[in-house]
Formats: structure tokens, sequence, C-alpha cells
């Protein structure tokens, strides 16, 4: 076997942990050589021969989890002095790299689940202060999947040109997350807050567990549910370069976030909260709240995310979700443009409907994007992670900021999409289904406009009741008609 000649291995660019270093030595076919060459043989795990053959010879090389002790990085003089080659060097360096990835998930994701089961009583009095709240039961499930998924896209170095060792792994995490981790079935639709908050931990101890498993078996070269093994894994370099392998409380703090997120959005979800976006070229737009602005240059427009908050019968305003303000500080770290932008993008990939299916496509798109999409470092702001219903109002200027209530009915979401063939949809997916300050609002919303209010199709009716009716009379009606029609106002509005 030929051997790069070198000098100095500490600063030979041949021994250095780079994709070009790694690529030059053929290591992947080097490794798969010597790997397929003992496994007619008896031997030891992938890891532990790798270790033992070559550099320091060390006979209990473990890697795994909770074997992060023994799974060192080598030095380079110890390949040089014992005439190792090069390709050992790479691939014993990807191996460390890779260890340390799992490992960080494993604990970043048992210190982020322990966590969020300490702050969901505060999130819950803060973001969502109703009675009773209710979560499909699953949504736990596929947002610890979700989050898995995403941590095993992560990409650990800064240039990676050959990625089918990344889309190996995050595709094995996908499958892992989908079918390893699938929840038993339901005995109801619904789980309250605390049968949540258990089935979430219950369901993250499984996690943990698979996640062990998996990565114990991959440092012993076994197959993963795709066949693939971590020859696979390595290929390319993928893990040779490790500056960007987060740390634990680095996966600690996102998985925190990330559940968080998603078990706020699954409530404000059952709300009339909703995002607006114009079209408009004027980057620092400022006709809503800069707390929510998210601007698109390649969507054209504006987005900003409001509540519809009810006064009283056919009354209301726009106002800021509950605890919008507490998000974005060190104890949740999630901004109202990460929501705002997260909902955007879910929105134009799904539409109303943005599924689970459609969310695993994007982890694994994310590996073959060349970095435009990124959704670990995107946390809070990753597609989908929100996903607030959007009304695309086109050029109307229906935004406005919070708290302002210039009429009875506030600004209103009136036409949704091209010719508004979008707003009956929008209307069911904002919780707005026979909202009658929707329609009074928007009839008044729209006179002296280019729209036709008659010629929008809501979803629903304009109601003419006694109560509707007298509900927006002005006092001085109400009056006079108390005294001049005791009897008939009696029959028609309370009898």
């Amino acid at each position: 076997m030929a051997l790069i000649p070198r000098g100095d291995c500490g600063t030979n660019p041949n021994w250095q942990p780079t994709v070009t270093a790694y690529t030059t030595a053929n290591t992947d076919q080097q490794m798969s050589s010597w790997w397929n060459s003992l496994l007619s043989t008896p031997h030891t795990f992938f890891a532990n021969e790798l270790g033992k053959s070559f550099g320091s010879h060390v006979n209990s090389f473990e890697c795994g989890i909770g074997d992060s002790g023994s799974c060192i990085a080598p030095g380079c003089s110890a390949y040089q002095d014992a005439g190792d080659p090069v390709w050992a060097f790479q691939a014993l360096m990807s191996v460390v790299n890779l260890n340390t990835l799992f490992n960080s998930i494993y604990t970043g994701i048992s210190n982020g689940q322990q966590d969020f089961t300490d702050l969901s009583d505060q999130i819950a009095l803060t973001f969502f202060p109703w009675k009773n709240p209710k979560f499909p039961f699953g949504d736990a499930a596929f947002w610890i999947n979700a989050i898995i998924s995403i941590l095993f896209s992560i990409i650990p170095g800064i240039s990676v040109p050959l990625k089918s060792g990344l889309t190996a792994l995050t595709k094995a995490g996908v499958q892992q997350a989908e079918y390893s981790l699938q929840p038993a079935a339901p005995s109801n639709n619904y789980q309250t807050l605390l049968q949540m908050q258990e089935y979430a931990a219950t369901f993250g101890q499984t996690s943990r567990a698979t996640v062990e498993s998996w990565a114990n078996d991959t440092f012993a070269g076994r197959e993963d549910s795709q066949n693939h093994t971590i020859l696979d894994y390595l290929a390319g370099g993928a893990y040779i370069e490790n500056t960007n392998i987060p740390s634990n409380s680095e996966i600690e703090s996102f998985y925190k976030t990330q559940m968080i997120s998603r078990t706020i959005n699954a409530q404000w979800r059952t709300q009339k909260i909703f995002v607006t976006f114009t079209k408009t070229n004027n980057t620092n737009d400022t006709s809503g709240p800069a707390q929510t602005k998210y601007y698109s240059s390649q969507d054209g427009g504006v987005y900003y995310t409001y509540f519809y908050h009810e006064d009283g019968v056919l009354r209301g305003h726009i106002d800021k979700p509950w605890g919008l303000d507490n998000l974005n500080g060190s104890l949740y770290n999630i901004t109202g443009t990460d929501i705002t932008k997260a909902s955007a993008r879910a929105f134009k990939i799904g539409g109303f409907n943005f599924t689970r299916d459609m969310a695993f496509q994007q982890i694994e798109e994310s590996v073959s994007s060349n970095g435009t999409l990124t959704p670990y470092l995107d946390g809070a702001s990753w597609t989908g992670t929100w996903t607030i219903p959007v009304c695309d109002i086109g050029t109307h200027q229906w935004n406005t900021q919070y708290g302002k209530n210039g009429s009875r009915y506030g600004m209103l979401p009136c036409c949704c999409g091209p010719n508004c063939t979008d707003t009956a949809t929008f209307v069911k997916a904002a919780n707005m289904n026979n909202f009658q300050t929707l329609l009074r609002g928007c009839k008044e919303q729209l006179k002296d406009t280019d729209l036709d209010f008659n010629a929008i199709e809501y979803g629903f009716t304009l109601k003419h009741t006694c109560a509707l009716g007298w509900a927006v009379s002005p006092i001085w009606k109400r009056v006079v008609g108390v005294i001049l029609f005791p009897f008939t106002f009696w029959y028609v509005c309370i009898a």
C-alpha cells in the first residue's frame, strides 16, 4: 500500500482533517476494502477495530452513547511513527466527529426535554391561558420526530462538496423518526395539557433509547433500516470537519425552543390568530407591527402576525397574540419574526395544509440545498415550526399596529388570494367560520373600494337577528325602542 510522503504531519495538508485531504487519501475506498476484508474473519466492532489497527493501536477504542471518554481524536504523529496510511487517520477522525454528534444529540434532547417539561405550566399560563387546552394525539411524537431529524441533518463542516454521507445519515434519521418512533394507537383523539406533557416525556425517553441503539449499531458497523452502514455515513468526508458540530447545551436550547414553539403553535392554531402578506417593494415597510415583521424579497412582500381580539358582540380589534412580548428573551429565545417567517414558508409550500410528509421532505432537501435550507441554524423560524394561516391581501392596505381601533370592528382580512379565491379556506383555517363580526366588518371595510363584498365567498353568510341588530344599534335607538315599543321589544328580542 503506497503511503503519501510526509514531513511534519502537523502542518502537512495531507494530514489535516479536511474534505480535500480525505478525498486525496482515497479514504472511502480504502476504508471499505479494509472493513470488508475483516468481515470474513473474527472481528469486533468497526470503531474498535479501526482504533486498534492503526495509530496508537488502542485495544479499547469504543464509540457510541456514553463512550465519548475513549472515543478521542488521535494525533497524526502516532500514525506517522507507525507508518500507517493517511486514510486511516482521516477515517478515525471522521468516526470521532460522528460520535460527538450522536452524543451531543442524545444528551441535548435529554436536557431539552426536561427544560420543556419544567416550563410547560408556565407556557400554558402565558401563551394559551384558556381552560382545558386540547392537543391532537400524536402531535408531540411528530414534534420530537421532526426535531431529531433536523439534528441529524446538521452539516458539521464549512464546505462539503460530496454530501452522500450527510444525505445517508439524514435520511436514516428521518426513517428512524418516522418508523422506529411511531406512537401507539390512541385511545382518544385529543390529549389534555398534562397528558401531552407526560406523553412527550415518555416519547422523549423512547427517542433517546432509539438514538442510543442506532448509534451503537452504527459504530459496530451494522446496517440501519435503510441498509446503510457507517461507511455510507462517512462517505465523501461528510464528518471529517467538525467546525459546526453543536455542543450539548446548544442542542438542548434548540430542542427546548422547538418544543415550546410547536406547543404554542398548536394552541394558537385554535384561535383567531393569522398572518397577512402584502405585496410591496418597500423593504422598510412599517404598515404593521415591527415585532412580527418578515420581509421576503423572494415573495416580493411583507408578512405580519395578528390576533383578532373580540371586545364584545360584533366588536373587536387587532392585537398581539398572548405572551408575544415574553417570547423574545433568554428563557424562550423566540422572536415574533420567527413565528411569521416559519408560517410564511410553510404556507408557500403547503398552503393551509402543511403536512407532516412535507415537513420531513423539507428536512431531507436541506442537505442538498447548498446552504439555502438550514433547519438547525434557522431554529424557531424553520419552515413549519409555526404554521399560522396566511391571508394574501395583495396590495390592499389592511395592515395596522397592535391595539389600534379605528372602527367598531377593527381592521380585518377581507380578501385572501388572487381574486379573493382563498378567502373561505383562510377563514376556516383562522377559526373565523360563522364569525359574524368578520362579515359585518368586511361589509363596512370594503365600502368605496374596488372589491364587491357580495362577490366574495367567505364560507358562510350574514345573519340578521334582533340580537345582532341590537348590538350594533346606537344607544339613542335602543332607548327610543325600549320607551316607545316595550312590548314589541320584549316579544322579538327576549321571548
